[in-house]
């Protein structure tokens, strides 16, 4: 079966708006498909060839991201560790991920002007222009709808209820927090062959680059139940020695009869 762990990542931009904890996110190879469920938890160590790798987390089932809550950021160089996944899988075999490192130089002036600027943009969110939001990341990995065509890999029920077209049983994480702002229209235009000059409008949104966006995610207006989805390049507002901080993404509204909808966010606090 082979590595099921593609790449692991340290999310900065967790580190600093949160002010203490490392947050850890990992990508598992599409074509890992032993049984589930899936159980995760994250390990610290001192070096990359430590012995001594020590538990930092309570075993997680179905996690994508797991967070070291022990870690703090303040000034200076803070931490410098190594973290590494261990996976137990259905059937309980054992699999480890390659250890990332994890090490900071922001200065604690980066830190506070980092602080401030995310201070600002929630104020803007939650007081102002913002939406009440959740975030609906998309599963990437982990067991194959029995929707999905083989031949390209890709479901061939849009509408599936199992998989919400995603290809992969359960469709979505399970819904966070997510404050964003939707920004004023774009509008331009577009030479069709067949139709001529299209006039279209696009439709942009403002938030915080935490957690870690991604194309086809879903942003959710808890208070209207308006769903839009996450499409095209995720751009950088505002960033701190290259850690972005505030990002805008295009979206797409979804149409009442998508399975997304089915997704209940009511609880999310």
């Amino acid at each position: 079966m082979g590595q099921p762990f593609n790449r692991v990542l340290i999310e900065n931009s967790v580190n600093v708006a949160l002010g203490s904890g490392v947050m850890v996110i990992w990508e598992i190879n599409k074509k890992f498909n032993l049984p589930g469920p899936y159980y995760f938890r994250l390990y610290r160590g001192r070096a990359f060839n430590d012995d001594n790798y020590e538990p930092v987390t309570d075993w997680q089932e179905e996690a994508c991201a797991l967070y070291d809550n022990e870690r703090s950021l303040g000034g200076g160089l803070v931490f410098d560790v190594w973290y590494k996944i261990r996976l137990i899988t259905g059937d309980q075999r054992s699999y480890w991920s390659e250890p990332v490192h994890c090490i900071h130089y922001w200065e604690r002036r980066d830190w506070i002007i980092a602080k401030e600027i995310i201070r600002k943009e929630l104020k803007l969110y939650r007081q102002y222009t913002g939406a009440y939001g959740v975030l609906l990341k998309q599963r990437l990995w982990g067991e194959t709808c029995s929707c999905v065509d083989a031949s390209v890999e890709e479901s061939a029920n849009p509408d599936c209820p199992l998989c919400s077209g995603t290809g992969i049983v359960g469709g979505y994480y399970t819904p966070m927090r997510y404050w964003c702002s939707p920004e004023p229209e774009k509008r331009y235009s577009k030479v069709d062959a067949n139709m001529g000059l299209i006039q279209q409008v696009g439709k942009t949104f403002r938030g915080l680059s935490f957690p870690l966006l991604a194309t086809e995610d879903v942003v959710v207006n808890q208070r209207s139940d308006e769903r839009w989805r996450v499409g095209g390049a995720i751009q950088t507002i505002a960033d701190i020695r290259g850690i972005p901080i505030v990002c805008s993404f295009p979206v797409q509204k979804i149409s009442l009869d998508d399975p997304v909808y089915k997704i209940d966010v009511s609880g999310v606090e």
